[in-house]
């Protein structure tokens, strides 16, 4: 089901993109930023669960400039039964040999058809992607409208998925839709340098990189740090794989009272699972609700540093730099980083701002935090140095600026001209 609000007739963006508005920050900014600078920006964007809506609405609520369309397919509903089935019919095609575009595209998102539809039925001058299932659908109607298509690739989606038999088989159906599809474009950017080298190697494309911050205008006041140490990390949902434990272990090890504290959706059941492993220790475990896009920055002040803790596997881990990080130097707090080949190259750049840990050595990572943690010059460096270059250099006022620049020429160059080399 889609439902739609209008499209005034002048210079049209339309952005695409699978996912819910509320758990895709980065699609919201550049919708605003593109309408901003005199654009008509239309959104399409997924609706696929029915807990999520209240996400959508904040971010609804606060779009006066640019128009949207849903594509509903929830589960539950006959709608997504039959998408799922079609969905595993394609995959089970593709792992037969059919390594069709369009088999791959169907077997890769439940409502990757409904995509296609939705954009092919909004006219534009340029149709912009966000995530891999939106990639055909952007092309497709570009060439329909006889317009431009653009591509974010906010990972490197040909490296994703882990080393399993699942894995491998996702990993494969990214790269035939890549394959197909990237040469086509007239805009290309990705969200970090090593995402954007990843490509250059493997597609002999140049994209752009826009790297995932914030704009300056949610930047709240410098905060001292508190009395207590205090450890923050946020996402949409809290579970394992995400460097949790391996935090949880080494503050276990720091022998003083601290506290952790994560903000996101969580299971009963892995709550409690990380209540007993910081009931052991002197860590004091908090778990707070998700929180609107527009207030993360300022969610992130009162600590004492923001938690980075991306593991090295799969490939798109090591390479990515996630909004995290950026979140934590908006809101004037030193980062403490886990080692992945992406986030050790930030570090360097933030110097005193960020502290890098290695997971695989506990006792020696508590140690370095303790050292950290004591020295109180350190600690003021940290968090001054961590306001000087959010505000300086690591912002969406800065990178905006850069989209709008590449969607401008992208428009201005003729019609069915050559992809970025």
């Amino acid at each position: 089901m889609v439902s739609s609000s209008p499209l005034p007739s002048k210079t049209r963006i339309c952005l695409v993109s699978p996912g819910h508005l509320g758990s895709n920050p980065r699609l919201v900014k550049e919708a605003r930023a593109l309408s901003e600078a005199g654009w008509q920006v239309h959104v399409i964007h997924g609706v696929t669960n029915a807990g999520d809506k209240a996400g959508d609405e904040s971010v609804l609520a606060e779009a006066h400039a640019w128009t949207h369309t849903e594509v509903r397919c929830i589960p539950g509903t006959n709608a997504y039964r039959l998408a799922r089935i079609r969905q595993q019919m394609a995959r089970l095609l593709f792992k037969l040999g059919m390594r069709l575009p369009s088999v791959a595209t169907a077997a890769q998102h439940v409502i990757a058809s409904r995509l296609r539809r939705a954009a092919l039925a909004q006219t534009a001058d340029l149709y912009l992607g966000h995530c891999l299932a939106a990639l055909p659908a952007v092309v497709a109607a570009a060439r329909h409208h006889h317009a431009k298509a653009g591509f974010d690739a906010e990972d490197f989606h040909a490296g994703e998925a882990p080393d399993t038999v699942q894995g491998r088989l996702n990993n494969a159906l990214a790269e035939c839709i890549e394959d197909t599809f990237l040469p086509r474009l007239d805009h290309f950017t990705t969200s970090a340098p090593l995402i954007a080298a990843a490509y250059r190697q493997r597609t002999g494309l140049s994209p752009v990189t826009l790297l995932n911050v914030f704009p300056l205008s949610e930047a709240p006041p410098p905060r001292p740090a508190p009395a207590m140490p205090s450890f923050y990390w946020f996402s949409q949902t809290i579970g394992p794989g995400r460097g949790l434990e391996a935090i949880l272990d080494i503050l276990r090890r720091v022998g003083r009272p601290v506290r952790l504290v994560l903000r996101g959706r969580i299971t009963a059941v892995y709550e409690a699972d990380l209540q007993a492993k910081a009931a052991a220790s002197a860590v004091e475990l908090l778990i707070l609700a998700p929180e609107a896009p527009s207030q993360m920055v300022a969610c992130a002040s009162p600590h004492t540093a923001g938690l980075a803790l991306e593991e090295r596997t799969p490939l798109n881990r090591d390479l990515c730099l996630t909004n995290k990080a950026f979140t934590y130097l908006l809101a004037g707090v030193p980062v403490i980083f886990f080692y992945t080949k992406a986030q050790e190259a930030l570090a360097r750049e933030l110097g005193r701002a960020a502290l890098l840990l290695d997971p695989a050595e506990p006792a020696l990572a508590a140690r370095q935090l303790v050292e950290w943690l004591d020295s109180s010059d350190t600690q003021q460096a940290a968090r001054t140095t961590a306001v000087q270059i959010g505000r300086d250099r690591y912002n969406w006022d800065r990178e905006q600026a850069i989209l709008i620049e590449k969607v401008g020429c992208a428009l201005q160059e003729e019609r069915n001209g050559p992809a970025p080399k």
